[in-house]
């Protein structure tokens, strides 16, 4: 551990410093926060423990004298004793909880500040915003487009060409022409990538084809 620890700082040091220097110093507030969950964690798990440990030592107690408790009709008695010890577990148990809960909480909250932080260190808000504001060429909510209302479930396809904008130099379609017409069942069948179920992307407009009509 201590290995990786080291070597990742180093790698971190020498592709982003100024990644590195954000990081690290937020590393002593995560560490203070862990240590404080393994503390305030281990004591309520012990005293938990030790209450069912006591629930259990009570149980095997009443059923070594099992004979004794019925002849002189003390089970209602010794059974809120014996719910009394678990109270005191569940309470416990309650409270562990809770507290790990807290712990996570802050940790995760100084977690995703750091993150923000080096974010807006290294720029990448820009970018990120950029992204997410980025008006694809398909804009689903344009209020403009043809609306044919008449449709009669014939589709046709006129020397259609295409290739994914992540692979322009792999044309997945080319020339590709069919014309189905209403009620007519069509197998596209070829090898993987060969365009089937690109042919029902296109249908569906889920990208344009470089050329042709559909």
């Amino acid at each position: 551990m201590t290995a990786q620890a080291i070597s990742g700082v180093v790698v971190a040091f020498v592709k982003e410093w100024q990644v590195a220097v954000v990081m690290l110093a937020a590393i002593p507030l995560m560490g203070i926060v862990g240590a404080s969950m393994g503390c305030y964690y281990s004591k309520p798990t012990q005293k938990a423990q030790v209450s069912y440990a006591d629930a259990v030592s009570f149980a095997e107690q009443i059923f070594g004298g099992i004979r004794t408790i019925y002849s002189f009709s003390l089970q209602d008695q010794f059974a809120k004793r014996y719910d009394a010890n678990l109270e005191t577990a569940c309470v416990t148990g309650s409270r562990r909880g809770l507290m790990l809960g807290i712990q996570i909480g802050i940790f995760m909250f100084n977690l995703f500040c750091t993150y923000g932080l080096t974010f807006c260190t290294c720029g990448a808000t820009h970018r990120i915003f950029g992204a997410i504001e980025h008006i694809p060429d398909i804009d689903l909510g344009a209020p403009g487009g043809v609306k044919d209302k008449s449709l009669s479930g014939q589709v046709e396809f006129r020397n259609v060409n295409f290739a994914y904008p992540t692979r322009p130099g792999v044309q997945v379609l080319k020339n590709f022409s069919v014309s189905i017409e209403p009620g007519m069942t069509v197998a596209l069948v070829g090898s993987s990538s060969s365009g089937k179920s690109t042919s029902v992307q296109l249908l569906q407009r889920f990208s344009d084809t470089l050329a042709g009509d559909i």
